[in-house]
């Protein structure tokens, strides 16, 4: 289990979905700067959540644009866990 804390720097994959949802609030509750991946339809959604940053994996790839977090939360389960380790 990741302890998130103020201060800490999170991104959530597939936060406008059923559990990255909820992952954006917790993290968000609990202080951290908090990056969401959504699709362009869900970023006033994610926003509101209370995702400080917002990528548009639409228009960009998640890894080429955030770096320096201390959790990448993939909520799909897919390979951006995986992407992610490289930054």
């Amino acid at each position: 289990m990741a302890k998130i804390g103020e201060g800490d720097n999170v991104v959530v994959v597939g936060a406008s979905g059923g559990v990255g949802h909820y992952a954006v609030q917790l993290a968000h509750n609990a202080g951290a700067h908090v990056t969401a991946v959504c699709s362009t339809a869900n970023v006033e959604f994610v926003r509101e959540l209370g995702a400080t940053d917002v990528v548009d994996y639409t228009k960009e790839k998640f890894t080429d644009v955030v770096s320096g977090q201390n959790l990448v939360f993939d909520a799909l389960g897919r390979r951006a866990s995986t992407a992610a380790a490289r930054f």
